[in-house]
């Protein structure tokens, strides 16, 4: 026989009290039958057994609730980037299109040009985050419009875990939104 289920056990003695079995007859089937004869033991433990299953479904509905909104959270996170892909990217057809081309690269933009380039390269590029740009900070330029991104990303591995990484990128800007990649990779 398996594992004992005193739930089930419970069910038989209420059945057998039904019946108008007395409680000799009662432990006497409980002992032959499941080598039990105390029927407060099979109470309590019963009790603890529907206790434990009801943990587990609420444990269950509470990460099923909780997978639902990490699925949501990251459709949301996904519609937001390519919003702001869509913004950028129009700011910046306004800008080749304008009368004078007079734009010149900054180090704020090679250090966007850069994330963009490593979120390609990633597992899960819906899940980078990136520190904020900060003037003097992760950008060196190195040459005429050419510039070398030092930063670090955090995003999810292949196995989902957050890891934080350092990552390298060097980009030249050549003309209108056109940027050259260089170079752009992990420092595992």
């Amino acid at each position: 026989m398996g594992k004992k289920s005193y739930i089930a056990i419970k069910k038989d003695i209420e059945e057998m009290k039904a019946k108008g079995f007395d409680e000799e007859t009662i432990e006497s089937v409980l002992r032959a039958k499941y080598n039990e004869s105390s029927i407060e033991r099979i109470y309590t433990e019963a009790q603890w057994e529907q206790e434990n299953e009801q943990t587990e479904q609420v444990d269950k509905e509470a990460n099923d609730k909780y997978n639902k909104i990490a699925i949501i959270a990251g459709g949301a996170i996904t519609v937001f980037i390519v919003f702001i892909f869509i913004v950028v990217m129009s700011y910046m057809g306004d800008r080749e299109n304008s009368v004078t081309d007079s734009y010149t690269p900054t180090k704020r933009d090679a250090y966007y040009m850069s994330q963009q380039l490593l979120k390609k390269k990633l597992k899960a590029p819906s899940t980078a985050s990136f520190p904020r740009y900060q003037e003097g900070m992760y950008v060196e330029e190195i040459g005429d419009n050419e510039y070398l991104i030092t930063a670090y990303v955090d995003a999810e591995n292949s196995f989902g875990a957050k890891l934080r990484n350092t990552y390298m990128s060097q980009v030249k800007y050549l003309y209108g939104e056109t940027w050259q990649d260089l170079g752009t990779y992990l420092i595992e």
